[in-house]
C-alpha cells in the first residue's frame, strides 16, 4: 500500500485488512524510526519491521520539501516467530524472509 503519509485514514484502513492478511507491505508512510510504532498502535496482533530513509534529512535540521519515504511490513504475530528482517544497508529497502518450520 503507498499511504502518502500515516493519517487517521491509514490507520483505518490498516484495521480493516488487518482481519483478513498475516503480512502488509507499506510505502511512503512519513514516518522517522522514533514514530514508527505509529503503524502498530491500534493493531495488537501485529509487529513492525520499518525502514526510514527520514533519518539523515531529519538530521540534518533542514526541513524543506516532501518527506523521504520509508517502507515496513507488518507481521502478524503468530507468523513472527518464523521471520526476521534482513539487512539491506539501504534506508528505503524493508526486507523481511519468512521461513516456516
Amino acid at each position: 500500500m503507498n499511504c502518502h503519509g500515516s493519517n487517521i485514514g491509514t490507520a483505518h484502513y490498516l484495521n480493516r485488512v488487518a482481519k483478513e492478511v498475516d503480512f502488509i507491505f507499506l510505502q511512503e508512510t512519513w514516518l522517522c524510526d522514533a514514530t514508527a510504532c505509529r503503524l502498530t498502535d491500534s493493531m495488537d496482533s501485529f509487529v513492525v519491521v520499518h525502514q526510514s530513509a527520514m533519518e539523515h534529512k531529519l538530521s540534518s535540521g533542514i526541513h524543506k520539501g516532501r518527506p523521504f519515504g520509508d517502507t515496513a511490513v507488518l507481521v502478524h504475530k503468530s507468523l513472527s516467530k518464523f521471520t526476521h528482517q534482513l539487512i539491506t544497508d539501504n534506508p528505503r529497502v524493508t526486507a523481511v524472509r519468512y521461513h516456516p518450520k
